[in-house]
């Protein structure tokens, strides 16, 4: 377990000019299959002076294969001031008994249905009570320094970090993948190489300028980071493995998808509309000369 935990209540205050309200446990549904997690015990974290408090938000919906890997990466970071936040989309599997099997590792947790990854990833972030917060789904997992090297590059600068990325691909070769040294000049036509589990953003830029568009199915962290990039959000680039992605999951089966997608959203924040298809076409071209139907 990291943190220092406290039974005193953290007092919850939702400015009028955030861009989403902030929760200790969320309302209620009709949904509601369970919750649990340490805030139901009315035990909470806290930040101290040397170490700012980071969350974590772990989406998931029938994850039991993985999930285990995912908590246990959390709970076994360097950084000693985490807190772990778990979204269930009301899974039919063996997922809710990997999560209340390690109850006392996970801050709060909750089961229920909910509209999307984007809503799923948009509650979580509304329970996060730290000043970073990184989000790592269910598939994936952290190196065990991802969290004390994210927090060290965003001690003075910069909105948001991101870093290196192992892929774990279906036949379980690795493929090193490095971050993105020059992702300010292409982020404007296309997602660069920021690799969305080794992300880690302030939560002041979250209340700012707002987090995922619950109307995006694939590419809601490109949108976010074009927002962020457009509004003049500086990120910190980390020469490090920050995290290990299972590429098996909804974006890696659906590519034309999500190339439409990032062309819509290049689109709607000002690149023309020639540019965004040569774009396009550069990246669906490429695609199918490396794997051929």
């Amino acid at each position: 377990m990291k943190g220092n935990l406290t039974s005193i209540q953290p007092i919850i205050k939702n400015a009028p000019s955030a861009a989403f309200k902030s929760y200790l446990l969320l309302p209620i549904t009709k949904s509601r299959q369970a919750e649990g997690g340490l805030r139901t015990r009315r035990q909470f974290k806290q930040p101290t002076k040397n170490h700012p408090l980071v969350s974590i938000v772990t989406v998931v919906r029938n994850g039991e294969s993985f999930i285990q890997k995912t908590i246990d990466s959390v709970a076994e970071q360097t950084y000693p001031n985490i807190e772990h936040i778990i979204i269930d989309g009301a899974s039919t599997d063996g997922t809710l008994d990997i999560i209340e099997k390690n109850d006392s590792n996970i801050d709060y947790w909750v089961s229920e249905k909910d509209h999307g990854i984007s809503d799923a990833f948009n509650k979580g972030i509304a329970l996060c009570l730290g000043d970073i917060i990184g989000i790592i789904n269910s598939d994936d997992w952290y190196a065990k320094t991802a969290v004390e090297l994210s927090v060290k590059a965003l001690d003075q600068t910069g909105g948001f970090s991101f870093g290196g990325c192992t892929y774990i691909n279906a036949d379980n070769t690795e493929t090193k993948r490095l971050a993105d040294r020059n992702y300010s000049r292409k982020i404007p036509y296309f997602m660069p190489q920021i690799h969305h589990p080794t992300v880690f953003v302030k939560k002041s830029i979250y209340q700012t300028h707002g987090t995922f568009d619950p109307e995006l199915k694939y590419s809601m962290d490109y949108d976010l980071l074009l927002r962020l990039h457009k509004a003049g959000v500086q990120g910190n680039r980390i020469d490090s493995n920050i995290a290990f992605f299972r590429n098996t999951g909804i974006t890696n089966k659906s590519y034309r998808e999500v190339r439409r997608e990032v062309r819509k959203i290049s689109i709607h924040h000002g690149t023309s509309r020639i540019t965004a298809t040569a774009w396009y076409c550069t990246f669906m071209l490429k695609h199918y000369i490396l794997s051929p139907l």
